[in-house]
């Protein structure tokens, strides 16, 4: 993982740290998947309203991702179905929908997430953040040239494409 890249380096390296010590990640993990949004709905130049013009994220991560969501239904870009493979942030990209979660990222915002559904949350948006990867050279940040163009890798200019094949975290020792 490049130490540039938001939702990554240090704030991955904080949630981890968080997540094996048993403390609660959840407001880490939620600022490391609302800057990595953020970044990406950047790098693809989508319009996104900042609520907050003195803070640079202050923005709800599933306005963000509705935001490229409409962008890349726009641009014609398919948002696989990848069979055994079920992702919060993947399905409001490919649904267009806003998901119904708080900083707990559970149904009941008046408890406290446990720490497996942290675990599980950490590892679900690795695997989405995985998907934004160049098919041809692995890099994870993109550009947009040209308005009716849809993103283009920073390296090597290669179209998006969305990996399908499946990344399971091992289990055990």
């Amino acid at each position: 993982m490049d130490a540039e890249e938001p939702g990554g380096g240090h704030s991955s390296e904080i949630v981890e740290d968080k997540l094996a010590t048993d403390e609660d990640a959840s407001n880490e993990i939620r600022r490391a998947e609302e800057e990595w949004l953020f970044v990406k709905a950047h790098e693809f130049g989508i319009d996104v309203r900042v609520k907050n013009v003195d803070e640079r994220y202050s923005c709800d991560r599933a306005e963000v991702a509705s935001g490229i969501a409409r962008y890349l239904r726009d641009a014609n870009i398919e948002i696989p179905h990848i069979a055994g493979f079920s992702n919060r942030l993947w399905s409001i990209l490919r649904s267009g929908r806003t998901e119904d979660f708080g900083v707990y990222f559970q149904a009941d915002m008046n408890g406290l997430a446990s720490r497996s559904s942290l675990r599980q949350r950490w590892d679900e948006f690795k695997q989405f953040r995985e998907r934004f990867k160049c098919q041809s050279c692995g890099g994870k940040t993109f550009k947009r040239l040209i308005a009716n163009l849809g993103p283009l890798c920073a390296g090597c200019e290669a179209p998006l494409a969305f990996q399908t094949r499946i990344w399971v975290r091992k289990r055990g020792p």
